[in-house]
């Protein structure tokens, strides 16, 4: 009787060892992913102050993944202006975002294009945004 009962405690042991390492690499994936969704937004934070002027604020939106691509997609407002919006593709891989592409309505848009690689968003406010 007493086997029996050392095969059930040690059959739950195992079963509580492996429920919690499950849930325990299940979180440090979602911690890895919004740490690289970070990244990418940075990135994407210095390419606009890099390539359009005047930037004094980015606002990001909430970022979706497309499954079918395989991609990340956001859209981003500056200076608090509906007008100046940029919606950006990118593609995250091994802690490595490629922007793939991005696109705005140029009727409206209000910003220069205009390309300094040595500018910095110190002075810029970046409100980032997360994973819908």
């Amino acid at each position: 009787m007493k086997k029996k009962w050392w095969w059930v405690f040690s059959l739950v042991i195992i079963l509580i060892l492996g429920i919690g390492g499950g849930y325990y690499m299940n979180k440090n994936q979602e911690r890895n992913e919004q740490q690289q969704l970070l990244n990418a937004e940075k990135k994407i934070a210095v390419f606009i102050v890099q390539n359009y002027d005047p930037v004094s604020q980015i606002d990001f939106g909430k970022a979706s993944y497309s499954k079918n691509t395989g991609s990340w997609s956001v859209n981003v407002e500056i200076n608090k202006n509906k007008n100046n919006l940029i919606a950006f593709n990118f593609d995250i891989s091994k802690n490595e975002t490629f922007i793939t592409s991005t696109s705005y309505d140029s009727e409206h848009f209000t910003l220069t294009k205009k390309t300094d690689s040595t500018k910095s968003i110190e002075k810029t406010t970046v409100n980032y945004g997360g994973i819908k």
